[in-house]
């Protein structure tokens, strides 16, 4: 099932706009947080591809940058470019492995592309991490109950009714 083509992206909850500070531009400063604002002014136009340009010249000159990492591989994401998210996202987690939103993010991506053990481990990371949300538990109840461990599922399931 593919949760991006079918309208369930990363921004489906709450939209681009409201969750663009919260998940994308956490830890930016200087010239990273210039470019992730402009980048900002073409999501909330519904210009994604316009995003991706702000944010590949920016990449440029700060590569390994978090924040723009993980708002192009957010984008990507609902752009329906799946393998390209998950790498951008890896990446994003290699330059800051304390962001939840990052690891909620590759878990996301990794289970609409079918890679249920890899989103399990992402998803446990980004629970470590202190991320706490009733989609969240939902998604990883999924993931663990398509890698056969219903009774990790269900405990899961359980935690998401209680949020």
């Amino acid at each position: 099932m593919d949760l991006v083509a079918d309208g369930q992206g990363l921004f489906a909850q709450d939209g681009p706009v409201e969750l663009w500070g919260e998940w994308v531009a956490r830890g930016a400063t200087g010239d990273a947080w210039e470019a992730l604002d402009r980048a900002h002014d073409y999501v909330c136009c519904e210009d994604l591809e316009g995003a991706i340009e702000i944010l590949d010249e920016a990449l440029l000159e700060s590569p390994a940058e978090p924040s723009l990492l993980r708002a192009r591989g957010t984008i990507l994401a609902e752009l329906n470019f799946l393998r390209a998210a998950e790498l951008e996202l890896e990446r994003a987690s290699g330059s800051d492995p304390t962001c939840p939103f990052t690891w909620w993010a590759l878990g996301y991506v990794r289970h609409a592309l079918g890679l249920t053990n890899g989103a399990a481990q992402a998803l446990r990371v980004a629970l470590e991490l202190g991320a706490r949300d009733r989609e969240l538990l939902l998604l990883l109840a999924e993931v663990e109950r398509r890698n056969g461990d219903d009774d990790l599922a269900a405990r899961y399931g359980r935690e998401a009714a209680s949020e």
